[in-house]
Parts: C-alpha cells; sequence; structure tokens
C-alpha cells in the first residue's frame, strides 16, 4: 500500500517537471535592447544645437551579430550678425548590443577621421565627441525629430535676428544722438565765433567814429584856411588874378573835394559789416537751440546703453548769454554810431559847401577879365 503510493507520488512529480519544461519551451525568446536609432538633440543654446540622426538598414541587410548604423551629425549655431550657421556630416559605425554604439565620421572638425560614441544608460543617452581643442566631451541627449529641430533653430535664427536688428536700431539712435551732439557743438563754436566778431567790429566801428571825427577836424581846419585867404581883402586885382592864384584855388577846390569823398565812406563800411554780423548772430543762436531740441529728441529715443556725452548745458547756457550780452550792447554801440554819423555827414556836408561858396566868390572870372579904357568925352568944337 505504501510502495503504491509512493510511485504515486513519483508520477506527479515526473509529470509536473515535465510540464514546466515544457512551459519555458513555449514561452517566446526574450528580446535583445533595442537599437541606437532614430533621432537625438542636444539644445546647448546660445552656443550650439546638435542632432543626431541615426537609422538601420533593411531587414535582408541585418545579421544576427551585428547592426550596421549609418546617419548625419548636424551641428546648428546662430552668428548674431550673419545668422544661422548649419554643419552636417555622414557617420557610420557597426553595433552588437544595443545600449552602446561606436561612430566614425570623416571630416568632423576638420579631422580626416574623427570616432564618437554613442552611449544608453537607462533612458539617458549620452554622445562622446572630440571638442575642438582634442579632448573629449559629452552631451547629454533627448529623443527628437528633424522637424522639432528644424523648429528650434528656426527659433533660435528668429530671436538672434529680432536681436540684431534692436541692436542696429540702438546703435543708428546713439549715431543719431553723437551726430546730434556735433551740431550742437558746431552752432555753438558758430555762435562763440560771433560774439567774438561782434566785439570786434563793433571796435572798428568806434574807431572809424574816430577818424572820421578827425578828419572832420581837418576838413574844418581846411575850410577855416579857405576862409583866411579869402578875407585878404587887402591883396591887389593883380594878385588876386594871378596865375599862381588861379592855380592855387584849383589846388584848393580838388583837396575839398577828396576830402569829402574820403569822409563819406568811412563809416559805411564798418556798420555795414556790423549789421551783417548781428543779423548771422541772430540766425546762429536760433539754429543752436534747434540743435538742443534736436539733441534732446535724439537722447530720449537712445539707448540706455549708450555711453553719450549730450553736451555740457551750462557750457551752453553760458555762450548763448554771452551772445546776447554782446548783441546787446553792440546794437546800442551801432545806434550810437548811426546817430554820431549822421551828425557828422550833416557837418561834412556843411562845410564842404561852406568851402565851395568860398572858392566860387574868390574866384571869380569876371573880376579878372581885361577891362577896356572908358571912351573919352567928346567937346564940342568951337564954332568958326
Amino acid at each position: 500500500m505504501d510502495a503504491v503510493h509512493d510511485a504515486r507520488r513519483l508520477a506527479i512529480l515526473v509529470l509536473g517537471c515535465w510540464l514546466v519544461l515544457l512551459a519555458a519551451a513555449c514561452l517566446p525568446a526574450q528580446p535583445a535592447s533595442a537599437p541606437l536609432v532614430g533621432g537625438f538633440l542636444a539644445d546647448n543654446r546660445p552656443h550650439e544645437l546638435v542632432f543626431l540622426d541615426l537609422s538601420e538598414p533593411a531587414e535582408p541587410e541585418r545579421r544576427a551579430d551585428s547592426r550596421s548604423i549609418t546617419g548625419a551629425l548636424t551641428i546648428a549655431t546662430v552668428d548674431d550678425d550673419r545668422g544661422p550657421r548649419v554643419d552636417t556630416v555622414e557617420v557610420r559605425g557597426t553595433s552588437a548590443r544595443g545600449d552602446s554604439l561606436t561612430l566614425s565620421a570623416d571630416r568632423f572638425l576638420g579631422r580626416p577621421d574623427a570616432t564618437l560614441t554613442l552611449a544608453r544608460t537607462g533612458q539617458d543617452v549620452t554622445l562622446s565627441l572630440p571638442s575642438d581643442a582634442g579632448e573629449p566631451q559629452s552631451l547629454p541627449l533627448g529623443a527628437a525629430t528633424a522637424d522639432e529641430f528644424n523648429a528650434l533653430l528656426g527659433a533660435w535664427a528668429a530671436e538672434a535676428d529680432v536681436a540684431r536688428r534692436e541692436r542696429a536700431s540702438s546703435l543708428s539712435r546713439a549715431a543719431d544722438e553723437r551726430r546730434a551732439t556735433a551740431d550742437l557743438d558746431r552752432a555753438l563754436a558758430d555762435v562763440r565765433t560771433s560774439t567774438r566778431r561782434i566785439a570786434d567790429l563793433a571796435a572798428d566801428a568806434r574807431n572809424a567814429v574816430i577818424a572820421e571825427e578827425v578828419q572832420l577836424q581837418s576838413l574844418a581846419g581846411f575850410v577855416l584856411q579857405l576862409k583866411r585867404d579869402a578875407a585878404r581883402d587887402a591883396e591887389s586885382l593883380d594878385a588876386r588874378c594871378s596865375v599862381a592864384r588861379f592855380r592855387r584855388q584849383n589846388g584848393d577846390r580838388t583837396s575839398l573835394e577828396s576830402a569829402f569823398a574820403a569822409q563819406r565812406s568811412k563809416l559805411a563800411d564798418p556798420i555795414e559789416r556790423l549789421e551783417t554780423e548781428l543779423s548771422s548772430g541772430r540766425r546762429g543762436v536760433a539754429l543752436a537751440r534747434e540743435r538742443r531740441r534736436q539733441l534732446d529728441e535724439a537722447h530720449v529715443t537712445a539707448s540706455s546703453e549708450a555711453d553719450l556725452d549730450a553736451g555740457a548745458p551750462p557750457d551752453e547756457q553760458r555762450a548763448l548769454e554771452a551772445h546776447a550780452t554782446a548783441a546787446e550792447g553792440t546794437r546800442r554801440t551801432l545806434d550810437t554810431v548811426r546817430r554820431t554819423d549822421g551828425e557828422l555827414r550833416t557837418r561834412t556836408g556843411e562845410l564842404l559847401n561852406e568851402g565851395r561858396a568860398i572858392l566860387a566868390d574868390t574866384s571869380n572870372p569876371d573880376e579878372c577879365k581885361p577891362r577896356l579904357p572908358e571912351p573919352e568925352a567928346l567937346t564940342p568944337s568951337p564954332s568958326p
């Protein structure tokens, strides 16, 4: 009875083992790790975008012990001035496992050949590649498509373009402010020059008045001498009508007209120059104020980061005030000069007329005509 029971238990145990082996044989084989194919992206903006696109051959070309992988590595940068730049190199490699892949590139970073390693640890994928200096560097990658890479690159380029336009606009505004500052400086320099010229021309006008007064005194002395000569009534008719007397009087007449002609032009030119400079100074002051307004506008719109000198308003104010003071004083001087000039002209005309009259009286040609002797009176003859 015990033997039968033991045999039954052994049979059940053998049947159980056979069923376990059969179930194990019927289970599907455990697949190897998925190959490293597809798109991988490293977003290292603002330095670069790195996109690795890998694929494996079609089913008939696969081998059981290894996988042939091909693809392209794209490195994109965006220059602040020139925009985006995209460099793409072809890569290829063979992988026996799905978590590691060695790739070779023929012209990576100017080298005839370069080796890149792609490794996966869990959900993390890392690309090891040489740097510009030749030292290895690692880039963490994330899964991405070519469309996602292109979208990121486009957005980056658009941001750089906006920043470039803003920078250009800021530089343009800064240049406008510098030009406005230079224009104001030139206008103020003209105002200062006009201030000096006004003072110099006012001095010239005052000197001309003094010169005209001196010349008027000379003319008055000349006319006085004519009077003295004309008062010599004691001279004989022969002396008054001599050739020498006529020559001297003709010389006096020429000297009188010459002195008058010189006297008339003495103040006309200084007054005209002074009036011209006062008008020019008014325009210069108006231009300087307009340049200040333009500079203020440019300063408001200029970039706050620009290191610009908007001029020195106190110096500007002093220049304008100095010109206003000089112009006001010069206008008073000009009024005095005009009034004095009128008085001198009147006195000069009076002296000229007086001299002409004296010469006309002392050179009466009728006085010097030869006189015929008076006919003798006829006496009646005595009658025979």
